[in-house]
């Protein structure tokens, strides 16, 4: 139905932090919007003044509100996916990064035993 997440990374699209709740928000007002006007007709058509009361438009109503329970199941699948995401790639920055610190000192310390070396010569 709706795609959240590009393929791309450019951090506004894909950081599920700034994006989801707002979709998320706007799919429960749906739905709660939904949820209010399908009770308003059910009080209506049970307290017999809607004895004329179109069943199609309540129908109708119903299958909104199932839509709407069903995006905002899907959103929020999609946001625990994104935030898995997002915390492995957080654990693999934080190993890649180790790995540069020790690497830099490697260097740093190769390049201290060369030196050395052309210095004794």
């Amino acid at each position: 139905i709706y795609k959240r997440f590009c393929n791309t990374c450019c951090r506004n699209c894909c950081d599920p932090n700034k994006m989801d709740p707002l979709s998320m928000a706007a799919f429960e007002e749906r739905a709660s919007s939904a949820e209010a006007r399908l009770a308003a007709l059910e009080a209506k058509l049970a307290s017999g003044s809607g004895a004329g009361a179109n069943t199609a438009e309540l129908q109708q109503l119903k299958q909104l509100l199932l839509q709407a329970r069903e995006a905002t199941a899907k959103l929020q699948q999609e946001n625990e996916a994104a935030t898995a995401k997002a915390k492995l790639l957080e654990e693999e920055n934080l190993k890649l990064k180790y790995q540069v610190m020790h690497l830099k000192r490697a260097v740093v310390a190769g390049d201290e035993a060369v030196a050395k070396l052309q210095g004794s010569k």
